[in-house]
């Protein structure tokens, strides 16, 4: 049953409850009783609604908190293939590693977003680089930062162990795409590179945001030796956010 369904139900009890509860008082309960319970309801009402207030105020400052407890999502999809012959991803935030850059290398070439963002740290900003000379001018993506941003460190990972930072500048690249047009639908999140602690942030954000998170299963020995041949990875789907 739906938690609708519940709600409903309660509803309709607490009301039910409350009309026998009226009709049994008059006809039972002498007037005395009734007026200081009337008083009773009264003094009550008004401690339940400072109570209220300050319920009100606290969900204000928790609202996140309270928001994920009542989501409560199931990933009941994870590993779903991801069919990259329907799924449009028009923009794409990657994580990029200091030693290997064949993941982002497949993801670009295969996945062919139009916009992308790299999640990179001061030991991978060069690689970051490397790949924004290499795409903006092969596959004319457009970056976001671009070279000279990335030059200056903008949005740059400055602890890749703090999801919480993480977190933060993924909702910067994410919002920078929806202010500038493009469909969550049409965003996608990886997870495949990096460090666990930047995996989780990212993934986190992307699910506050709605949109899909994917991880590319490298199928040479668990790895991608060529981000240029298509057989050499698989994308699947950690969180699958796209019309179905």
């Amino acid at each position: 049953m739906k938690k609708y369904n519940y709600i409903i139900i309660a509803l309709f009890v607490a009301v039910a409850f409350a009309v026998i509860f009226w009709f049994a008082g008059n006809i039972l309960l002498s007037k005395s009783i009734i007026i200081t319970l009337d008083n009773a309801g009264i003094v009550g009402g008004f401690f339940l609604s400072i109570a209220s207030l300050f319920f009100a105020i606290y969900a204000w400052t928790r609202k996140q908190d309270i928001r994920r407890f009542f989501q409560r999502r199931k990933f009941e999809n994870v590993g779903e293939p991801v069919d990259l012959l329907e799924k449009d991803f028009i923009a794409a935030i990657i994580p990029v590693s200091p030693s290997v850059i064949q993941q982002p290398i497949w993801i670009m070439k295969w996945v062919k977003p139009e916009y992308v963002s790299l999640l990179y740290t001061d030991e991978s900003r060069h690689n970051a680089q490397e790949l924004v000379k290499m795409f903006s001018s092969s596959e004319h993506i457009q970056f976001y930062p671009n070279f000279d941003e990335i030059e200056k460190r903008k949005l740059q990972i400055s602890d890749p162990d703090k999801p919480e930072e993480v977190k933060h500048i993924v909702r910067d690249m994410l919002q920078h795409y929806l202010d500038n047009g493009i469909p969550k639908n049409n965003i996608c999140v990886d997870i495949t590179a990096g460090k666990v602690p930047t995996s989780v942030g990212a993934f986190q954000m992307a699910e506050e945001y709605d949109v899909s998170s994917i991880y590319i299963v490298g199928t040479k020995n668990g790895h991608i030796k060529d981000g240029e041949n298509r057989q050499d990875g698989h994308p699947v789907f950690i969180s699958n956010h796209t019309p179905s």
